[in-house]
């Protein structure tokens, strides 16, 4: 397991764990299709991470995407 941001532009991963136990932080990234099992590809980490899960982009800040760890 290893965090998102750590992974290159382009790389495909699935999403092992949310790094929180905020529950505002939880809710919003389930809105947003971010649970663990999803696969997502990373588009780009600069100036916002940007994200592919099935058919949908996903921006997100750094302290959001920090959060993430995959697999």
């Amino acid at each position: 397991m290893l965090p998102l941001l750590k992974i290159p532009d382009g790389s495909g991963a699935i999403i092992a764990e949310l790094a929180t136990r905020d529950h505002k932080v939880i809710r919003k990234m389930s809105s947003l299709g971010i649970v663990p099992g999803v696969s997502v590809t990373v588009l780009r980490k600069s100036p916002a991470v940007l994200l592919q899960c099935g058919h949908t982009k996903i921006a997100l800040d750094r302290s959001l995407a920090s959060l993430i760890y995959v697999k």
